[in-house]
């Protein structure tokens, strides 16, 4: 059963306890993407995931996934 706790800073935290594992997991979700831009940003969101995910012309995508996560120069 899922449980859901509301900290008092706001962070929600959605939680399931599996006794028949002896591991954890961890997700994170944000209230970010397409569905909350405003209209000047409209797109910004789904073009983004495409040049993670597909790279550019001039970048591929594990050469942007370097330099977002600092282990590349950005020249």
């Amino acid at each position: 059963m899922y449980e859901l706790t509301t900290l008092e800073n706001g962070l929600r935290l959605l939680t399931v306890r599996m006794s028949h594992v002896q591991s954890a997991s961890m997700g994170f979700f944000m209230n970010v993407g397409s569905r909350y831009e405003s209209e000047e940003l409209s797109g910004a969101s789904n073009f983004i995931e495409h040049m993670v995910f597909k790279g550019t012309k001039t970048r591929s995508a594990e050469r942007i996934a370097d330099v977002l996560l600092g282990e590349a120069s950005a020249a």
